[in-house]
């Protein structure tokens, strides 16, 4: 209790969040398509930075993104939710194909597999026809329609 009353006088409040918020850096990783998760947003990188971690540091008016101590990316804060917004140049350099390379070979097979696949094709006309709904037709006759065209 004394050492309490003897530091006292030299204790100063906390300061408030938004001056000490340029020393705060919050860890995430880059998704696989360059993207940073931050406060319900999506957030670009460069293309490079795929898979890595990076730390992100936020005040009222920007989202700020760095790797080792260095910045490689800034955005205006968003209030909106699940947007996503591009870094300029967020690809650029990226070799040709990238994951969609990685992909190829399983679209291929998909695409051999449905090759035999029939589709039949009816002019649009015939669906005109049955979505077409008179003017005096009401909710429970159209209802009536469509479970006696299913029960037959």
């Amino acid at each position: 209790m004394d050492r309490l009353h003897q530091e006292q006088s030299a204790l100063t409040p906390i300061p408030p969040i938004d001056t000490i918020a340029v020393f705060l850096r919050e860890p995430r990783k880059v998704s696989w398509d360059s993207f940073v998760s931050y406060a319900g947003n999506f957030y670009g990188v460069p293309w490079s930075y795929a898979g890595q971690g990076v730390d992100v540091q936020a005040d009222q008016v920007t989202v700020q993104i760095f790797s080792g101590g260095c910045r490689i990316a800034v955005h205006s804060r968003s209030a909106q939710r699940g947007a996503r917004f591009v870094v300029d140049r967020q690809y650029d350099g990226m070799p040709a194909g990238g994951a969609a390379a990685r992909r190829g070979p399983h679209l291929a097979y998909q695409q051999e597999a449905l090759s035999d696949v029939q589709v039949e094709q009816r002019p649009l006309a015939e669906y005109a026809a049955l979505v077409a709904i008179q003017d005096s037709v009401t909710l429970d006759e159209v209802l009536a329609d469509v479970f006696r065209e299913g029960s037959a």
